[in-house]
């Protein structure tokens, strides 16, 4: 009787590997698609951080409400210059910051700190990216805003109620600046609206010594508006309206609360 042997032992399996030609065509796939999805994060990134900043001027802008209602319509001083508080000491307490006009900052306030400025402030100081419409008596042609100061050093305002066009006047807006400081005495050297007329007139980014606008380097940033929307465009078009360029500076713009 003729019987047949089987083997059933499994044959080894070949070990595999890639050549090098195999590995730099996967290594090339990879940095490749890193390029694609590098610059895609970057820009989800920058638009959360926009996010965020409108947030803040949305806060900022509904203090102002809050600060007005409980004083008789008037808006804060500017402080710029002649005194030891900023605006944001006087809107304090609607924000719900750490600090008083005696006692100044301990912490960074995160409403008050644009998550995409990156600017470096001096001495160990808490950033501070936004600024208040300027107001001035004494030069109302250059700065017809909401808060200021005359040229003889005391404060003044102007109220709420003489906005003609609550809708379309800036009360609140970007400024990211090495000068630009949270607490007493660092209004000086942050004018909200002459860092964005040198970008309508010049059309370029680094506009004065210590000046940034803003988040995609050709001026797009956040504003706040005396009814408390918040829009974010870019610094040129508050400009729209101007009246008499050249010889005037806020008249007809988003920056004259009598437009």
């Amino acid at each position: 009787m003729v019987t047949a042997s089987h083997n059933f032992s499994s044959p080894l399996k070949e070990k595999q590997t890639f050549t090098l030609l195999e590995l730099l065509v996967v290594i090339s796939i990879i940095a490749i698609l890193a390029s694609l999805l590098i610059p895609v994060l970057s820009k989800a990134r920058e638009a959360s951080r926009f996010t965020v900043c409108k947030s803040n001027q949305k806060q900022i802008g509904m203090a102002y409400i809050l600060y007005t209602t409980d004083n008789n319509g008037f808006y804060p001083g500017m402080f710029e210059l002649h005194g030891p508080i900023g605006w944001d000491d006087a809107l304090a307490p609607y924000l719900g910051l750490d600090y008083t006009i005696a006692t100044g900052p301990t912490s960074e306030s995160a409403v008050l700190a644009c998550p995409s400025d990156d600017v470096p402030r001096g001495n160990n100081s808490f950033k501070r990216s936004y600024n208040a419409s300027l107001y001035s008596s004494t030069a109302s042609h250059l700065f017809n805003g909401l808060m200021g100061y005359p040229s003889d050093g005391t404060y003044e305002s102007v109220k709420s109620t003489d906005v003609t066009s609550p809708a379309s006047v800036v009360v609140s807006g970007e400024t990211w600046a090495n000068m630009n400081r949270q607490g007493a005495g660092y209004d000086n050297h942050s004018k909200l609206i002459l860092p964005y007329y040198q970008l309508l007139i010049n059309n370029t980014n680094d506009i004065i010594r210590g000046f940034f606008l803003c988040h995609d380097g050709k001026g797009l940033a956040n504003f706040s508006f005396v009814d408390g929307h918040v829009e974010g465009m870019n610094g040129k078009k508050l400009f729209q309206g101007q009246e008499s360029p050249g010889t005037t500076l806020s008249a007809g713009t988003m920056f004259d609360h009598q437009r």
